[in-house]
This record gives C-alpha cells, structure tokens and sequence, in this order.
C-alpha cells in the first residue's frame, strides 16, 4: 500500500528528529494522562510509542529526549464536534504554533515531498488555519476509527490517546486522518503509527531544577561543553572565551552536584546558577558563537578515525564526487591537488565548492546510485552545523534534507544520521597559490600517465609472453619431497611462532588473516597451509588483478627455476597457472613500491602430479594429483620471486557443485600446504600452437607489439608517459588479439548455445504455442552443434567461421520463439507463481500472490532514470490475490480462477499493449492509453515515446522473460515485478519467477479505445491535467479552461469546454462521477476521448500565457507560477509532474465563468503582477525562468542572471524582472 511518506521512505528511512532546544528551561515530565478531560485542561508533553522514536517527546516538526519548553503543549478546545466527539488545536506553548491544516492528497504518495519546507508536517501562528483533532483514548483494533491503533509495536500497556483531524484524507476514501509518530511527526491515514501518551509537566525546584538544566543543556551524560564544542580560531571552531564561560558553568554545577548529602544552594542561588547555565549555552550555541567558513582553499575530510578526503572521479563516463584515505604530507606535494577545493560564498549559509584539479562544481544530482555529481555551473550547497557529534565541523546539504556523506568504498552520498562521522566535515585551509596548483596538476596529469601505462605495460608484457611455456628436461621428475637440497627460501628463524611469522620470508599481497600461515610453506608439513583472502569474496584473476607469494631467497639465482608447491588436504582451491617476476629491491612494509621485471607464465600440470598424504581435518587423506610444479627462465639474477596466481580453481572434478554446471569454478584465492624454489636447467621452451599460428600468419603483428612495449617502457623508466603512447600500445594489444587464434571462443559458443537448447528441450519450450521455439530451428541449431562437438582447430580462420556458424545458428533459435501476433491489443501479466506468506510480509511488502497481476502505463514519463518505486510502468494486483497460501485450499493451484481482474478494461486503456511489430525474438509494445513504447535498453526499463524494441525469451510455454540488456556494470537485467512499491522494475535473476510474463489476447469487445482512468483521485476536486490524445465531455471528467484571475485577485475563473480538447492542451478536470470507489469518495476517474486505436499522440504540450501543459518531463516552475495541490491553487517554485499543468502570466477577466477555485491572499498578485517601479533585490545565487514558468539557468551568480538573455520579462530569485 501506498504511505503518505513513501517520499521519506526513498531516501532510506535517514531523515532524523530534532534536538533539544537551545532555549531548554527545567521542565520534567509529571502524571500519565488517562482522560480527555485531563488532557485538554493543562499543559502537557505528548511521547511517541512504537518503532520510530519510541519514548521521545513531540518537539516542534520532530522530537526531542529530554524535557523543555519546547517540548510542552495545550489542547485548545474550537466550536464542532466530528462523529460526536469534542475538536481541538493543538498549541506550541512556548512558540504559539499550532499544526496546519492539510488534507493527505494523490500528489503526496508519489515522487515529490509534501510541500511542508522538507518536513512532514506544517506549523502555522493563525489559529485559523490550524488543523482541528479529536482526542479519543486509543483502543487497539477498535471498530472507532477515531479511537483504533494497531501494531507498529505501539505500547498498549499504558493508556494513550488517538489524535484525528476532523476531516478525511483524499486518497483514503473513508479512512480517518491521523497525526503520527514516525521519522517525523507526519499527517498519515495509518493506526500503526498515532497512539501517543501523553503527559502532564512541571518545573521543578532546588537540586532537581540543577539536575534538570543539565541534562537539558550538557545531555544525559553531563558532557563538558568545551568537549563538544572545542575552542579554536579556524572554521567550525568556537571562540574561545564563550567556551570557557560554559565549561566554567558547567564546572560548577558539576562541582555541586557531586558532593553528597544535602544540596548546598538556596533557590535564588539555584536560579542564578541554572540562569548562568542557560546564559552561556545559548550564546555558546549562537549562529555566531564560531568561526565562520570563509571563501578560500581547503583540504575537506570527514570525522571518521580514518580520515578520508573529498576528491573526484568519474563514475559510467561522469564527473562526479568522492573520496579516499589520503595522508597530507607535511611538505604538500602534487599529491594534494586531488584533494584541494576551493570554496566561493553563495550566500547565507550556502557555499559553492570547486575541485581545483578539474574546475568542476559539486551539484545537487547524482552522477549515480553513489556519488554526487560534479558539472561546471556552480550549484549552491547548504552549510549547517551539526548538532551532534563533532559540533566544530559542517553538515552539507546538496538539497532539500539530505547530508552528503562519505562512505569507505569511496562514495559520496546522502546519509542524514546525525552520529555518522562520515557526514561531519572539517575544512582545513591550505596557503598555496594558483602557481604552484598549476605545477601540481602537471605533475598529477603526468602521474596520472603513468599509471596508465605501467597498467597498460603489464598487460601487454603478459599478453606477448604468455604463449611461451617452459617444461622440465627430459628425463627430469620431481617428488613429495620439499626438504630437498638446494631450495632457495629457509624457515624464519623466532623463539616461537609469532616471532617466526612476523619474520617469514614470505609475504602476500591478500593474507587471509585468520587463516593459515606463511611458514606453513615451509615447515614440511602437509597439514598445515597458507590461505589467500578469501574473505573478499571470489573473482576472476588476471596478469593485472590477482593474489600473489612474494620469496625472499637465501641467495640470488638466475637461470631456470622450478617452483614446486603442494595442495591443502582438501584438495581445494589452487593455481593453475602463475605469472613470475623477480626483483633485487623489496620492502614488506612497501610492497607496492616494488618494481618487477616480469619472467612470463608457468601452468601447472596438476595430471602429471605425484600424490601427498596427510591429514584432512581429523581424517587420514591422499592426494594422488597432490604436488605441482612450475618452471621459469629468468632473464637475470635476482633475490625476490613474486608467484601471482593468474589462473585458480576449486578443483578439477566439473560434476562438483561448486563448479557451476560443469564449468571450473575460477575463484581467484588458493591455498597451499608446501612451495619452494630450486634451481634448474635444461628446460624446454615451447611456443603454444596459438601463438605459432598468429606469428606464422601476421608476424608483424607480433613483432609490432614487442616495439611498442618496448617504447612503453622507455617512457616508464623517464616517468614521461604520454598518451600517444598509450593509445598506440592499446592499438598493438587489439591488432594482437584481432589475430590470435582462440579456440576457446568455439568451445564458450557451443556451450552457451547448447545449455541453452537442452534447458529449451527439458522444460518443453520447442513447439507453436507462445513463448515457444520452433523444431525447425531447434533441428538446425542440434545439426550445427554436432559440427562442432570436436574442433581442433588452432587457424583464426577456421575459428571465427566457427564462432560465427554456431552463433547465427543460436541467434535463429532465439528469433524463433513465437510472439505476440503483431497488430493485435494484449495484456500482460505476471505469470510467477511466488507466494509470500503472511509472516514475510513485512520483508517483501506485500502477502500472497503477484501472479495474474496487470501491468499498466502511469502516464507520459519518458525518462530512463527514475528509482524503482517511481517507475512509470506499475501493475494492479488480481482480486483475492492476497489471500493466496504456499499450500491448503488457498494455494495458487486452488485459486487460480479466483485471481481475475480487480480492474475494467472497459473503463481504462493503460492496461491494454499492442503488438506494434513482433519478429526475430523483440517486440514494440505500445500502450493503448498514453501512446508510449515499452522499453528495456542499458538494463534499464522505462517508456520512450518512439518505438522500442524489447527482447523477449521464452522460459515455458506462454511465458516470456524481458531481456532489458546489460547495465553499466555489464549485468544482464530483466523485466521484473517489486511487490513493495506495485512498480515494474529491472532485476538480475533470469531464474526469478517474478521476472516471469504471459500476454493475453483481447478481442475487440474485452477491452474500451474511448476512455482512460486517472487513478487515485478524489471526488468533487480539481485536477490540471495535459494528455497526449484529444478528451471528449463523458459526464464522469468536466473540463474546464482558464479565463483569469477576477479582478479582486481571490479567484481562478474557469469555463466549461462543451467540445473536445485538443490533444497536448492542458486542462483543468472536475472529478465529478469516480468508478473503483466503493463507498468512498477516492477512485478511480474516467476521462473520455477520441478513438485511441487511430490516434495520433502529441508529445509535445501546449505552454503559453495562462494554463501551461506538461506532458513527458517534468517542469520546474518558478516562484511566481501557480499549480493545483489539494484543490487549492499555490504558488511557489515546484516541479509539475508529467501529465500536470502549471498556471504562468494569468491575465485578468471580468469575466464570471462557470466555476472558479478560491486563490489564497496574495496568491492573484503573484500569478499576474509585475511592479516595474518596484526595487528588486536578489540573493547571490539565483534560478531564471521564463515568463511562462519554465527553468532557463539553474543556480546561477545574481550578477550573471540577466546575460544574454533577450529581452523580456523573466522571474530571477524568486523576483519577476524586466530585461530591456
């Protein structure tokens, strides 16, 4: 079900109470309240109960722990009642604040924030305009709903009230509006949330006032306010002398409060002492009380032990911000451009911040799921100090409630908890000028290069050596014997084994540390074993990413090495093949500042093994395939071998488990028993057939390589990258591999294909029904397999004849499967037969089942990026859905045939696709109501308003799965259901029956092409709507266009359209006649219009003076611009939804009209006025927009506003303001 702060929800459920306020007196909680009549006759505290700050009391638009003034209201009783019972406002004392009146609407439960300023309730001094409750002693589960709670783990034990307004909530139909406890205090229609206890207060006097001012100004934990608020002459810092004025105070009501036995002040010195407390907080806490951020250069770093500084990235090809551990050098170097940002005051509380290194702003939008992005006009961020934690650092607030945030992965992020170091931020000035910035950067963009190219070189290094392959002597055997003569790496010497492993001579870029040891490779025993991590979890290793040994030898060697080794006693997890570097310089406590030469790479034959024994666990074992070796040519004499596992495996048995269908289970980590090097000679060098045939084929592919290795390391060793290099290098990789033979490709294409086609044959997927694959096609791809069974050969020719016959032939299966008849109307429906039980649903959302749900278009949104609960693309669940049970009569089997529509198709054409085109597996799915495509693309899925094809797989017959592409980080997505939210959503699980789908044809009489339903909608209200087809009058949705503002400035005048509205004319609807209501006064509202069949959609809506449209992106409007919320006409800026309209440059009429919509005071002159005399002043950082409402410069310098733009009236800041 839908919540009024589903908005909340989105953003991760962070959004935090308010503390205590700075203008705390010594109030404590008295009485618990049991009867009206008690609590509407004093002053009282209100204490929220259940799972969202439980036992916290109701403080302004949050909560608060301890007890102030702020904390303390009175029920002040109005005239009327509300189903017989008495109504009241509910009054701040120490404020004169009452809660508003407002009505829970349609727009609240969707992508945008209740229109509160961020928060989830609205405080107004007009007692007129408060929101009138009735106070009913809560009844869990009462048959009242002015009395009703339930659950929410609401505390039931102790007498509480229910507060409910006296009106109904608009999408709610009947239900009763409540005032709720939950992040905030928030208008809500839900009893899980509202039973509040509520209290009498008093002020108490001598040693329990002391006590109560302390905890109230120094916290429950007596904390020293020069702690917390620590003195010093930087930014954030605190003067000193008001800090010293507050530890003072605080010492001395310390002082007191410590000695036992009587309490040694009189009241009067009590009340001096508690003023002094009071005195000196509040100017401790004073806006002014610290050291104010000033423009400048800064290191920015987060709160954590760790420190971890702002910087940049780029995140899928975009700018965007982040962070990392970085050490700032005692002498800065060009390490720290990275890390320099320059800040520019914005106005008030608000800062630009420039990365000095790219010159890019921080922005307000995500560049991704993680990190916020950067751009190059300059967006103003709020600063706020924090109010708990440390107090000498800033809160950044790139919108709205969110607090930027670091995390230890590097990203940046809203995270709003107020105890996470990660958003607490310390600007630390740096004295460096734009000159020496410049030299860094040279030197950064240099470094930068290097990197690059060191990379690069590895590769290509390992690229052009791994086809050579040394192998021992004829002749030449090793044993199980590691205590042969002659090996090169000794046991550490130490009086005991820590000693020993702190000085083993060996070490490892990934130790899994809490298991196994270094010099278990060495103590000649099989029992024992060294781990890599593999706590880090699995992964696919390469020359460039993989876990690596690192042997200090006794004595240098040079020549041919073997390097033996043998597996743990499971039998699990070791090397296939390793990549060898040597090196003379090596420090453990630098490792990575080692530069290796690299020696090529060594398989290990584990077939041609001799066997180990020992013991596995507690058991006695043998390994016959237990030792191993490798063997390399060292190119020079050298005292360090690095051994990096380029190739793993679980084990070699392809019927394990573990080894995924046959395919060996490649995990990146090994573990091992023994390793030692010894010298050698004589070994065998050979050059695979591979490479043979590419040297044969293109030598001077080969021999162009070499070169530019050559060059790349020429240019290493200077530190000269350059880029030129780089791009030449990645040209000689891609020639390489373009003509390196890989017979390994037919063998990856056969097996993909094949698994494919025997999945298709055992679960019945050849045949005509739907979803199905032909026989015909099935028959070529088996006939095209059996030509590859064996391949051997080793020509790229032959290979990519090869690759390229089995993949036409596997493409032509695929295209095979039978679509929807192109040209015929549909429904789509879920086909997965999931259940969620009744004790799940908390977790997933929703109880029962999702099969034979519907799947509807929301409207005209096209955009690719909207979060999963906003997709534009919902499906409506089927009738008794919930009801479903995994077993018993209520099962899915037993109630298929009950599952049907809880919808009429007659009534609403979103929920009818057609089949546009359907060929070779993709399908253009059009919907009938909003004229928009269907679309999987990037593993994304949304609407375009061009036609799309989407992949369709066949998983059995009559079910598809929607292939939506690969995403950013190259994983497949399909087409999936999210029962939370009733969204359709991209998903990675292939095997995810929710990602399951079945179409239903529709003959001409099942379904309407003559009206749609605007869902959720309450009777007898106003709508500004735009819709992409032309509306017809049906007596159920009564248009109206604008005529003005009547000349007293109170009303929007309205005519009556008798005839159709154009398609894309935006239009205000009276929802007079409402279908899907029941006995209530929420449903569903039909709108009549042309023949959708033969429409032709308008995407493009119609703006101008007057009523604007907004059909498929949101419009942000500006201040002065008006828009329906609730049935009520407010100005401000806003962003219109798609499918909305907007009010923009009303003119004024005498004209009467057929109805007309009340417009709040001032709300007329907004919509109309321009005072050309009038001096305007903006603030420093401004927005621009059109006479017409629509956005032109976002967060631009006041002094930049008016650049090249025309002439004109444009509302700059809030301001409308004549350009001449």
């Amino acid at each position: 079900m839908k919540r009024f702060y589903n908005y909340f929800l989105s953003l991760l459920l962070l959004m935090v109470a308010g503390v205590t306020s700075a203008m705390a007196q010594a109030y404590q909680e008295g009485d618990l309240l049991e009867t009206e009549e008690a609590v509407t006759s004093q002053d009282v505290l209100l204490m929220s109960t259940g799972g969202y700050h439980a036992n916290e009391y109701l403080c302004g638009q949050g909560y608060a722990t301890s007890v102030s003034k702020d904390c303390v209201y009175r029920f002040e009783k109005v005239d009327g009642t509300a189903d017989g019972y008495n109504l009241y406002v509910l009054k701040r004392v120490a404020t004169g604040e009452y809660f508003a009146d407002y009505t829970v609407g349609d727009e609240e439960d969707t992508s945008t924030p209740p229109p509160f300023d961020g928060h989830m309730t609205k405080l107004t001094t007009d007692k007129a305009q408060a929101m009138k409750f009735t106070v009913v002693p809560g009844v869990e589960n009462s048959d009242d709903p002015r009395a009703s709670s339930a659950g929410g783990n609401q505390d039931y034990s102790r007498v509480g009230f229910v507060l409910a307004t006296d009106h109904r909530a608009d999408n709610a139909g009947a239900n009763v509006q409540y005032l709720g406890h939950y992040s905030e205090p928030f208008y809500s229609i839900y009893n899980d949330t509202n039973y509040w206890l509520i209290f009498s207060v008093f002020q108490p006097t001598g040693k329990d006032k002391l006590l109560a001012y302390t905890t109230a100004y120094y916290g429950t934990d007596n904390a020293d306010p020069a702690l917390n608020y620590p003195a010093g002459t930087t930014a954030g810092y605190f003067k000193a002398e008001l800090v010293n004025a507050a530890h003072a105070a605080w010492q001395e009501a310390y002082d007191i409060l410590q000695v036992e036995g009587s309490y040694a002040l009189t009241d009067e010195e009590t009340n001096v002492l508690c003023d002094k407390i009071e005195n000196t907080m509040t100017a401790l806490t004073a806006s002014d009380a610290r050291f104010p951020l000033t423009a400048g250069r800064y290191f920015i770093s987060d709160n954590r032990d760790t420190k971890l500084y702002l910087n940049a990235t780029t995140v899928s090809n975009k700018d965007a911000w982040a962070c990392s551990a970085y050490t700032v050098p005692e002498e800065l170097d060009y390490s720290a451009a990275s890390y320099l940002w320059d800040v520019e005051i914005a106005g008030q509380d608000s800062i630009y911040l420039k990365h000095l290194l790219t010159g890019l702003y921080v922005q307000s939008t995500m560049a991704d799921d993680h990190h916020y992005a950067l751009g190059k006009e300059p967006v103003a961020l709020k600063l706020s100090a924090p109010t708990a934690g440390n107090r000498a650092t800033f809160w950044i607030t790139p919108k709205g409630n969110e607090r930027a945030c670091t995390n230890g992965a590097g990203w940046m992020l809203s995270w709003t908890d107020v105890n996470d170091a990660g958003n607490h931020f310390t600007f630390t000035a740096v004295d460096v000028d734009d000159a020496k910035v410049a030299q860094w950067a040279a030197e950064a963009k240099q470094n930068k290069l290097n990197e690059t190219l060191a990379g690069l070189y590895t590769a290509a290094d390992g690229l052009y050596k791994e086809g050579t392959s040394y192998k021992a002597a004829e002749g030449f055997t090793y044993t199980n014997d590691f205590t042969e003569e002659g090996k090169l790496v000794s046991p550490a010497e130490g009086e005991d084994d820590a000693t020993k492993e702190a000085n083993s001579h060996w070490y490892s870029n990934k130790k899994q540390g809490n298991e196994g040891t270094y010099e278990a490779l060495v103590d000649n025993n099989p029992d024992t074993y060294f781990h890599s991590n593999w706590a880090e979890g699995g992964f696919t290793p390469s020359i460039t990413k993989n876990h690596y040994l690192v042997a200090t030898l006794d004595a240098p060697v040079s020549g041919d090495i073997m390097v033996k080794m043998a597996k743990r006693m499971r039998g699990d997890d070791f090397p296939l093949q390793v990549a060898i570097y040597g090196t003379n310089e090596f420090d453990k406590a630098n490792a990575n500042a080692a530069q290796w030469t690299f020696q090529g790479f060594s398989d290990i034959s584990w077939a041609d093994s001799v066997e180990i024994s020992g013991k596995d666990g507690t058991k006695d074992k043998t390994l016959p395939d237990g030792v191993g070796a490798a063997y390399m040519h060292l190119d020079g004499s050298y005292k360090y071998i690095k051994i990096a596992a380029t190739k793993t495996v679980y084990n070699l048995n392809p019927n394990d488990v573990n080894n995924k269908n046959g395919f060996l289970y490649n995990r990146g980590y090994f573990c091992l028993s023994e390793m030692n090097i010894w010298p050698t000679s004589g070994l065998v060098t050979t050059l695979s057939p591979e490479y043979q045939e590419a040297m044969t084929a293109a030598p001077e592919v080969y021999a162009a390589l070499g070169e530019e290795i050559n060059k790349a390391a020429a240019e290493l060793a200077a530190n000269k990258a350059t880029q030129a290099q780089i791009d030449a290098l990645n040209a000689a990789i891609e020639a390489f591999k373009n003509n390196l033979p890989v017979p390994s490709r037919v063998t990856d294409a056969y097996n993909a294909a094949k698994a494919f086609l025997d999945a298709a044959n055992t679960n019945n997927m050849i045949g005509t029904e739907l979803a199905q694959y032909s026989q015909e096609s099935a028959d070529a791809l088996q006939t095209t397999l059996a030509k590859y069974e064996t391949f051997d050969k080793i020509d790229l020719v032959s290979i990519n004849a090869a690759v390229n016959d089995i993949n036409a032939a596997f493409n032509a299966f695929k295209g095979s499967v039978r679509l929807p008849e192109a040209g015929k109307f549909y429904t789509i429906k879920s086909a997965s037969t999931k259940v969620v039980a009744e004790a799940d649903k908390n977790a997933q959302g929703y109880q029962g089942a999702i099969y034979n749900a519907i799947v509807y278009s929301t409207g005209n949104n096209k955009s690719n990026s909207l979060s999963d609960a906003n997709s534009a693309v919902r499906f409506t669940f089927a009738n008794h859905s919930s009801e479903v049970t995994a077993d018993g009569e209520t099962s899915l089997d037993a109630m298929m045939s009950s599952l049907s529509d809880s919808i009429s198709l007659k009534d609403d054409a979103s929920y009818v696709w057609k089949a546009e085109t359907a060929q070779d597996g993709k399908m253009v799915l059009r919907n009938l109501a909003t004229g928009m495509y269907l679309t999987g693309a990037n593993g994304k899925l949304y609407q375009s308003t061009e036609p799309t094809p989407i992949l369709g797989e066949g998983v059995k017959p009559n079910v598809f799965r929607f292939n939506l592409g690969e995403d950013a980080k190259g994983v497949t997505q399909y087409m999936n259901t999210k029962g939370a939210t009733g969204t359709v959503v991209p998903w990675k699980d292939p095997a995810d029956e929710n990602s399951y789908w079945q179409f239903n044809e529709l003959a001409d009489d099942d379904y309407t092409t003559e009206c749609f339903a605007i869902k959720g909608v309450s009777e007898g209200q106003f709508y500004a709507c735009t819709f992409p087809v032309a509306i017809t009058p049906d007596g159920n949705a009564v248009p109206y266009t604008v005529l003005g503002v009547n000349e007293a400035k109170d009303k929007l005048i309205l005519a009556e359209v008798e005839d159709e509205v154009p398609a894309g004319t935006p239009v205000i609807l009276l929802a007079d006649v409402l279908t899907n209501n029941g006995e209530g006064t929420v449903g569903n509202l039909t709108v009549g219009c042309e023949d959708l069949a033969s429409a032709k959609f308008v995407f493009e809506p119609k703006v101008g003076d007057g009523l604007c449209g907004v059909l498929c992106e949101p419009v942000e409007i500006a201040e002065t611009c008006g828009h329906l919320a609730n049935g009520k006409i407010v100005t401000g800026a806003y962003t219109v939804p798609c499918n909305g309209a907007y009010l923009a440059n009303a003119a004024i009429t005498a004209e009467k009209g057929k109805e007309s919509i009340d417009l709040a005071k001032g709300v007329g002159d907004t919509l109309t006025g321009i005072d050309d005399a009038k001096v305007v002043v903006l603030p420093s950082v401004v927005n621009v927009y059109g006479i017409n409402g629509q956005l032109i410069k976002k967060s631009v310098k006041a002094a930049n506003a008016t650049k090249n733009l025309p002439a004109g009236v444009y509302v700059i800041g809030g301001q409308k303001v004549l350009v001449k």
